[in-house]
């Protein structure tokens, strides 16, 4: 068992910082900037024989404090961990879920699969270089590709506000169709609601996606050990870090 200690201290000028140290040979202490409360917490890391390691008793030390859903709640950071580990994981429990890889992955007659679903609710919808459709079919491809599947099919569920304007939705769907060829899948089912105006936001896209995982790739966050090299795609804490 490895020791993980983790501390918070209040810098000058209010401002915080994170000390992170793994008491492992070769690993030095690590700092980040944080924005959370001052406080000192004790992790444990467990290896197994494989080397693989996984972080026990982490978020579960960070209980939610509010009892109302935030914005940061569904921002992919350490709020969102929160809501999932503390509400939905307890209440879906089970060996698949637990992963928390960004696919679940199970095996069908001897074949592995991948499964996800993700929405997407970005505003403004069109932006440089895409819009919320290529978005929706690119962002459940590269979970399904982020543990090792070839991506095939995908459904598609849209909510729609009234009085969203027909050219709008008809350039989203020509994004989702070029994206989904690109990509080499298909989308073979859906389903579309449209709500009162102001009850949601132009338009909310939900994608789900189901892939093949080819024979000898195991690719999962659990598979992470002490030295591995991390490949970043974009700057640090773009995501935020609530």
């Amino acid at each position: 068992m490895h020791e993980l200690s983790v501390s918070v201290h209040r810098a000058p000028h209010l401002l915080r910082c994170l000390a992170i140290e793994v008491r492992e040979v070769g690993l030095q202490p690590v700092r980040l900037a944080s924005a959370a409360p001052c406080k000192r917490l004790q992790f444990g890391v467990g290896c197994g024989k494989n080397g693989r390691c996984n972080l026990v008793n982490g978020y579960k030390d960070f209980p939610m404090k509010t009892d109302k859903i935030l914005l940061d709640h569904g921002s992919g950071g350490k709020a969102s961990h929160k809501l999932v580990a503390d509400l939905l994981v307890p209440e879906f429990k089970n060996p698949i879920l637990e992963q928390l890889n960004d696919s679940a992955v199970f095996d069908i007659e001897g074949k592995r699969l991948a499964f996800s679903t993700d929405t997407y609710v970005v505003d403004p919808i069109f932006f440089p270089g895409g819009s919320i459709g290529d978005l929706a079919v690119n962002g459940t491809v590269n979970d399904l590709a982020m543990c090792g599947a070839i991506p095939l099919y995908l459904s598609v569920g849209l909510i729609i506000e009234e009085g969203f304007s027909i050219a709008d939705l008809k350039k989203i769907l020509k994004a989702m169709r070029e994206a989904a060829a690109n990509a080499d899948v298909l989308i073979v089912t859906g389903d579309t609601k449209v709500v009162p105006h102001g009850a949601v936001d132009k338009i909310f896209i939900n994608t789900s996606g189901i892939g093949l995982i080819p024979e000898g790739s195991n690719i999962s966050g659990h598979n992470a050990r002490p030295g591995d090299k991390i490949i970043l795609s974009g700057v640090i804490a773009d995501h935020g870090i609530t």
